[in-house]
Protein backbone atom coordinates (compact mmCIF):
# COMPACT_ATOMS: atom_id res chain seq x y z
CA UNK A 1 0.00 0.00 0.00
CA UNK A 2 1.37 3.41 -0.97
CA UNK A 3 0.78 6.24 1.45
CA UNK A 4 0.46 9.44 -0.54
CA UNK A 5 1.35 12.78 1.08
CA UNK A 6 -1.15 15.62 1.11
CA UNK A 7 -0.62 17.13 -2.33
CA UNK A 8 -2.74 20.21 -1.60
CA UNK A 9 0.04 21.78 0.41
CA UNK A 10 2.96 20.55 -1.71
CA UNK A 11 4.44 23.47 -3.54
CA UNK A 12 2.28 26.03 -1.75
CA UNK A 13 4.06 29.35 -1.89
CA UNK A 14 5.74 28.65 -5.24
CA UNK A 15 3.09 30.47 -7.24
CA UNK A 16 0.68 31.53 -4.52
CA UNK A 17 -0.88 30.19 -1.36
CA UNK A 18 -4.07 28.99 -3.04
CA UNK A 19 -6.10 28.94 -6.20
CA UNK A 20 -7.45 32.23 -7.53
CA UNK A 21 -11.03 33.05 -6.52
CA UNK A 22 -11.94 33.95 -10.12
CA UNK A 23 -10.04 32.49 -13.05
CA UNK A 24 -11.09 35.42 -15.22
CA UNK A 25 -9.98 38.09 -12.74
CA UNK A 26 -6.56 38.77 -14.26
CA UNK A 27 -4.67 41.79 -12.98
CA UNK A 28 -3.44 44.46 -15.41
CA UNK A 29 -0.06 46.12 -14.87
CA UNK A 30 2.11 48.62 -16.76
CA UNK A 31 5.61 47.84 -18.00
CA UNK A 32 8.36 50.12 -16.69
CA UNK A 33 11.08 48.57 -18.84
CA UNK A 34 11.92 45.43 -20.79
CA UNK A 35 15.12 43.55 -21.38
CA UNK A 36 15.66 40.64 -23.81
CA UNK A 37 15.32 37.18 -22.32
CA UNK A 38 17.23 34.13 -23.58
CA UNK A 39 16.03 33.77 -27.18
CA UNK A 40 12.88 31.73 -27.67
CA UNK A 41 10.36 31.30 -30.44
CA UNK A 42 8.29 34.21 -29.14
CA UNK A 43 11.28 36.42 -28.30
CA UNK A 44 10.21 36.87 -24.66
CA UNK A 45 11.24 39.70 -22.36
CA UNK A 46 12.01 40.13 -18.70
CA UNK A 47 9.78 42.95 -17.51
CA UNK A 48 9.60 45.02 -14.37
CA UNK A 49 6.08 46.35 -13.91
CA UNK A 50 4.61 49.21 -11.93
CA UNK A 51 3.53 46.83 -9.15
CA UNK A 52 7.23 46.20 -8.38
CA UNK A 53 7.16 42.57 -9.58
CA UNK A 54 9.02 40.92 -12.45
CA UNK A 55 7.31 39.05 -15.26
CA UNK A 56 8.25 37.04 -18.35
CA UNK A 57 6.43 38.85 -21.15
CA UNK A 58 5.39 37.96 -24.68
CA UNK A 59 4.51 41.00 -26.76
CA UNK A 60 1.75 41.55 -29.26
CA UNK A 61 4.26 41.44 -32.17
CA UNK A 62 5.85 38.11 -31.16
CA UNK A 63 7.16 36.10 -34.16
CA UNK A 64 4.97 33.04 -33.56
CA UNK A 65 1.76 35.06 -33.81
CA UNK A 66 3.00 36.85 -36.93
CA UNK A 67 3.32 33.52 -38.76
CA UNK A 68 -0.44 33.07 -38.97
CA UNK A 69 -3.40 35.25 -39.86
CA UNK A 70 -5.18 37.10 -37.03
CA UNK A 71 -6.50 36.64 -34.42
CA UNK A 72 -3.58 36.19 -32.08
CA UNK A 73 -3.12 32.61 -30.87
CA UNK A 74 -0.11 32.67 -28.55
CA UNK A 75 -1.09 35.51 -26.21
CA UNK A 76 -4.71 34.54 -25.51
CA UNK A 77 -3.86 30.84 -25.25
CA UNK A 78 -1.16 31.66 -22.71
CA UNK A 79 -3.71 33.67 -20.73
CA UNK A 80 -6.49 31.07 -20.88
CA UNK A 81 -4.22 28.15 -19.95
CA UNK A 82 -2.59 30.01 -17.08
CA UNK A 83 -6.03 30.89 -15.71
CA UNK A 84 -7.01 27.22 -15.96
CA UNK A 85 -3.82 26.20 -14.18
CA UNK A 86 -4.67 28.58 -11.36
CA UNK A 87 -7.86 26.61 -10.69
CA UNK A 88 -5.78 23.88 -9.08
CA UNK A 89 -4.66 24.21 -5.48
CA UNK A 90 -1.75 24.73 -5.25
CA UNK A 91 -1.80 26.39 -8.69
CA UNK A 92 -0.14 24.68 -11.64
CA UNK A 93 0.93 27.93 -13.36
CA UNK A 94 2.59 31.16 -12.27
CA UNK A 95 0.26 34.12 -11.89
CA UNK A 96 -0.73 35.58 -15.28
CA UNK A 97 -1.16 39.30 -15.89
CA UNK A 98 -1.92 41.53 -18.85
CA UNK A 99 1.02 43.90 -19.26
CA UNK A 100 0.43 47.24 -20.94
CA UNK A 101 3.63 48.15 -22.82
CA UNK A 102 3.85 51.92 -23.47
CA UNK A 103 5.26 53.21 -26.75
CA UNK A 104 8.33 54.67 -25.02
CA UNK A 105 9.13 51.39 -23.24
CA UNK A 106 8.71 49.40 -26.46
CA UNK A 107 10.93 51.81 -28.42
CA UNK A 108 13.75 51.38 -25.90
CA UNK A 109 13.64 47.55 -25.91
CA UNK A 110 15.59 45.65 -28.57
CA UNK A 111 16.12 41.93 -29.07
CA UNK A 112 19.59 41.60 -30.65
CA UNK A 113 20.05 40.09 -34.08
CA UNK A 114 20.72 36.36 -34.32
CA UNK A 115 21.76 34.15 -37.22
CA UNK A 116 18.10 33.43 -37.94
CA UNK A 117 16.36 36.67 -37.06
CA UNK A 118 17.07 40.38 -37.39
CA UNK A 119 17.12 42.69 -34.41
CA UNK A 120 13.61 43.49 -33.28
CA UNK A 121 11.94 45.94 -30.95
CA UNK A 122 9.11 45.09 -28.60
CA UNK A 123 5.58 45.80 -29.73
CA UNK A 124 3.57 48.36 -27.77
CA UNK A 125 0.15 47.45 -26.46
CA UNK A 126 -1.25 44.71 -24.24
CA UNK A 127 1.16 41.80 -23.72
CA UNK A 128 0.93 38.54 -21.81
CA UNK A 129 2.93 38.32 -18.61
CA UNK A 130 3.74 35.37 -16.37
CA UNK A 131 5.11 36.02 -12.88
CA UNK A 132 8.87 35.29 -12.93
CA UNK A 133 10.02 32.56 -10.56
CA UNK A 134 13.62 33.18 -9.62
CA UNK A 135 15.77 30.13 -8.92
CA UNK A 136 13.64 27.77 -11.02
CA UNK A 137 15.00 25.82 -13.99
CA UNK A 138 13.10 25.48 -17.25
CA UNK A 139 12.84 21.82 -18.15
CA UNK A 140 13.39 20.71 -21.71
CA UNK A 141 14.50 17.11 -22.12
CA UNK A 142 15.46 15.55 -18.78
CA UNK A 143 16.46 18.84 -17.17
CA UNK A 144 19.81 17.52 -16.07
CA UNK A 145 18.13 15.09 -13.70
CA UNK A 146 16.32 17.77 -11.72
CA UNK A 147 12.95 16.33 -12.70
CA UNK A 148 13.77 13.14 -10.82
CA UNK A 149 13.41 15.18 -7.60
CA UNK A 150 9.78 16.01 -8.34
CA UNK A 151 7.44 13.78 -6.28
CA UNK A 152 5.09 11.71 -8.41
CA UNK A 153 1.87 13.37 -7.13
CA UNK A 154 3.12 16.77 -8.30
CA UNK A 155 4.37 15.41 -11.61
CA UNK A 156 1.04 13.66 -12.22
CA UNK A 157 -0.88 16.93 -11.85
CA UNK A 158 1.24 18.63 -14.54
CA UNK A 159 1.01 15.63 -16.90
CA UNK A 160 -2.77 15.60 -16.49
CA UNK A 161 -2.88 19.35 -17.17
CA UNK A 162 -0.86 18.96 -20.38
CA UNK A 163 -3.04 16.05 -21.51
CA UNK A 164 -6.25 17.93 -20.77
CA UNK A 165 -5.31 21.01 -22.80
CA UNK A 166 -3.54 19.10 -25.59
CA UNK A 167 -0.11 20.46 -24.83
CA UNK A 168 2.39 20.99 -27.64
CA UNK A 169 6.12 21.50 -27.01
CA UNK A 170 5.48 21.38 -23.27
CA UNK A 171 7.72 23.07 -20.71
CA UNK A 172 7.87 23.32 -16.95
CA UNK A 173 9.75 25.15 -14.23
CA UNK A 174 11.30 23.06 -11.44
CA UNK A 175 12.94 24.32 -8.28
CA UNK A 176 15.71 22.72 -6.25
CA UNK A 177 13.11 21.58 -3.73
CA UNK A 178 11.09 19.73 -6.38
CA UNK A 179 8.21 22.16 -6.93
CA UNK A 180 6.95 22.17 -10.52
CA UNK A 181 4.69 24.43 -12.58
CA UNK A 182 3.67 24.50 -16.25
CA UNK A 183 4.70 27.33 -18.60
CA UNK A 184 4.73 28.18 -22.33
CA UNK A 185 1.23 27.30 -23.45
CA UNK A 186 0.98 29.25 -26.71
CA UNK A 187 0.39 26.16 -28.88
CA UNK A 188 -1.99 24.42 -26.43
CA UNK A 189 -5.74 24.31 -27.18
CA UNK A 190 -5.45 22.85 -30.63
CA UNK A 191 -2.19 24.03 -32.19
CA UNK A 192 -0.47 27.10 -33.60
CA UNK A 193 -3.67 28.83 -34.78
CA UNK A 194 -7.34 28.94 -33.82
CA UNK A 195 -9.08 26.11 -35.67
CA UNK A 196 -12.88 26.23 -35.19
CA UNK A 197 -13.21 22.92 -37.02
CA UNK A 198 -10.93 21.13 -34.58
CA UNK A 199 -12.53 22.81 -31.58
CA UNK A 200 -15.96 21.70 -32.82
CA UNK A 201 -15.01 18.08 -33.53
CA UNK A 202 -14.70 15.40 -30.86
CA UNK A 203 -11.31 13.71 -30.75
CA UNK A 204 -9.97 11.02 -28.44
CA UNK A 205 -7.98 12.32 -25.49
CA UNK A 206 -4.54 10.77 -25.15
CA UNK A 207 -2.37 10.88 -22.08
CA UNK A 208 0.67 13.04 -22.79
CA UNK A 209 3.71 11.95 -20.83
CA UNK A 210 6.34 14.13 -22.46
CA UNK A 211 10.07 13.40 -22.48
CA UNK A 212 10.43 15.98 -19.72
CA UNK A 213 8.54 13.62 -17.39
CA UNK A 214 10.88 10.68 -17.99
CA UNK A 215 9.76 7.16 -18.98
CA UNK A 216 5.94 6.80 -18.94
CA UNK A 217 6.32 3.77 -16.66
CA UNK A 218 7.33 6.11 -13.85
CA UNK A 219 3.75 7.40 -13.65
CA UNK A 220 1.79 4.52 -15.14
CA UNK A 221 3.18 2.02 -12.64
CA UNK A 222 0.72 3.62 -10.24
CA UNK A 223 -1.97 5.48 -12.21
CA UNK A 224 -3.61 6.34 -8.89
CA UNK A 225 -1.62 9.56 -8.84
CA UNK A 226 -3.14 10.60 -12.17
CA UNK A 227 -6.61 9.62 -11.00
CA UNK A 228 -6.20 11.76 -7.88
CA UNK A 229 -5.21 14.70 -10.09
CA UNK A 230 -8.29 14.05 -12.24
CA UNK A 231 -10.53 14.05 -9.15
CA UNK A 232 -9.18 17.49 -8.31
CA UNK A 233 -9.94 18.74 -11.83
CA UNK A 234 -13.42 17.21 -11.89
CA UNK A 235 -14.25 19.06 -8.66
CA UNK A 236 -13.87 22.41 -10.47
CA UNK A 237 -17.20 23.79 -11.64
CA UNK A 238 -17.96 24.29 -15.33
CA UNK A 239 -18.61 27.97 -14.62
CA UNK A 240 -15.09 28.50 -13.30
CA UNK A 241 -13.58 26.74 -16.31
CA UNK A 242 -15.68 28.85 -18.68
CA UNK A 243 -14.60 32.00 -16.83
CA UNK A 244 -10.98 31.30 -17.82
CA UNK A 245 -11.93 32.29 -21.39
CA UNK A 246 -13.44 35.64 -20.43
CA UNK A 247 -12.32 39.10 -21.50
CA UNK A 248 -8.89 38.96 -23.16
CA UNK A 249 -7.69 42.35 -24.45
CA UNK A 250 -9.71 43.23 -27.56
CA UNK A 251 -6.46 44.04 -29.40
CA UNK A 252 -5.72 40.30 -29.50
CA UNK A 253 -8.77 39.84 -31.71
CA UNK A 254 -10.22 36.60 -30.30
CA UNK A 255 -13.98 36.56 -30.80
CA UNK A 256 -16.54 35.47 -28.24
CA UNK A 257 -17.51 32.65 -30.60
CA UNK A 258 -13.99 31.20 -30.67
CA UNK A 259 -13.69 31.52 -26.91
CA UNK A 260 -17.00 29.72 -26.44
CA UNK A 261 -15.82 26.91 -28.72
CA UNK A 262 -12.57 26.62 -26.77
CA UNK A 263 -14.37 26.50 -23.43
CA UNK A 264 -16.71 23.77 -24.67
CA UNK A 265 -13.73 21.86 -26.09
CA UNK A 266 -11.83 21.78 -22.79
CA UNK A 267 -14.95 20.73 -20.88
CA UNK A 268 -15.44 17.88 -23.34
CA UNK A 269 -11.81 16.84 -23.03
CA UNK A 270 -12.09 16.81 -19.25
CA UNK A 271 -14.65 14.03 -19.56
CA UNK A 272 -12.26 12.00 -21.74
CA UNK A 273 -9.33 12.00 -19.33
CA UNK A 274 -10.46 8.99 -17.29
CA UNK A 275 -10.52 6.80 -20.39
CA UNK A 276 -7.15 8.19 -21.50
CA UNK A 277 -5.57 7.18 -18.17
CA UNK A 278 -7.16 3.72 -18.33
CA UNK A 279 -6.02 3.18 -21.93
CA UNK A 280 -2.43 4.23 -21.18
CA UNK A 281 -2.33 2.00 -18.11
CA UNK A 282 -3.73 -0.94 -20.09
CA UNK A 283 -1.14 -0.52 -22.84
CA UNK A 284 1.60 -0.54 -20.24
CA UNK A 285 0.31 -3.79 -18.70
CA UNK A 286 0.16 -5.39 -22.14
CA UNK A 287 3.68 -4.16 -22.97
CA UNK A 288 2.62 -2.11 -25.98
Amino acid sequence: MIVRPDRRRQGAGLVGDGADADAGGTRRVRALWLRPRVPGGTRPWDCQADDGAWYVVKCINNPQDRRVAPPSKVLPTELFCARLGRLFDPPLCPEPVVVDVPEAVAAAALHPRTRRRPAERAGPGPAFGSRRLDGAMEIKGDGGGRLARVPLPRLARVVLFHSWLRGVDVSALVTESGDIVSIDHGYFLGGHRWDPGRLSSPEPVRLKVASQAGPPERLLADPGYLREALEELLAVSEDRIAAAFAAPPPEWGVSAEVRALAATWVLRRRQGLARAIDNASRRRRLGR
